[in-house]
């Protein structure tokens, strides 16, 4: 009842999660120690962004309730920037155990791949309207995942345009970055290949001067299980293969 209020709620929540592993380890190794407090702050540091990125879809609902979590009080860019930064901390605090606690390589590279999977970057290209050089990921990409294009501007990275509706992960999925970019209606511009919430379209993404659109949609016959793979042909062009949940072998040849 003391957090509900409070803009501050998420952090407060992540202290109190984090006092277990603490007390797990200080009961097992009869005292306190460093690897203890850097179990406590990765718990501590993980616990916002994940209550965020879930705040942001239920953000309306919150709101209704009178709760004040950070897309109801700050709004959707904000969060997109505190969960960015957080999730930044976070990635340096769980490879700080691996020194401190003596960790060996399986744990860093576990700990790699694992970031490769919260952080959705899925390209730095020059996609903008003009070919401006622009980063594009996936925010939120297991539940409704939103595209968006970021601009260097100045001395910090800025949203110059999004689409909703896309995923590039599953939840359970092996598949980390479904995703391919290349110019596969060889039209000149290059276009973002990701799959749709419902795994069963492939949106074409292209930066437009106004934003960005679904340029094309190809619909799949089952839904998308595997990567997406792109192979130049001899004329030149694109072709685009996946796998579907059903043991197809999908591929579509260029134009």
């Amino acid at each position: 009842m003391l957090k509900q209020p409070q803009i501050t709620a998420p952090d407060r929540g992540g202290a109190a999660g984090a006092i277990p592993p603490m007390i797990g380890w200080v009961a097992g190794a009869g005292q306190l120690e460093l690897a203890a407090v850097v179990l406590f702050a990765i718990v501590f540091v993980w616990t916002p962004p994940h209550f965020w990125a879930l705040a942001l879809i239920r953000k309306a609902e919150y709101a209704r309730a009178g709760i004040p979590m950070l897309p109801v009080a700050r709004g959707d860019r904000v969060t997109h920037r505190h969960i960015f930064v957080y999730t930044l901390v976070l990635v340096g605090t769980t490879l700080v155990l691996a020194p401190v606690n003596a960790m060996g390589w399986i744990y860093v590279v576990a700990a790699v791949l694992l970031v490769a999977a919260v952080l959705k970057t899925v390209m730095a290209a020059p996609v903008g309207p003009s070919g401006e050089l622009e980063v594009v990921d996936v925010v939120t990409p297991h539940i409704c995942g939103t595209v968006e294009f970021y601009r260097l501007e100045e001395d910090s990275l800025r949203v110059v345009a999004k689409v909703p509706g896309f995923r590039t992960h599953a939840i359970g999925s092996r598949n980390l970055d479904i995703a391919v970019a290349g110019d596969f209606d060889s039209d000149g511009r290059l276009e973002l290949l990701v799959p749709s919430q419902g795994m069963d379209e492939i949106g074409a993404i292209r930066r437009t001067e106004a934003g960005a659109e679904v340029a094309w949609v190809l619909p799949i016959d089952g839904k998308v299980s595997t990567n997406l793979a792109a192979v130049t042909t001899d004329t030149g062009g694109l072709m685009l293969g996946l796998g579907t949940d059903d043991g197809v072998l999908l591929v579509w040849p260029g134009p």
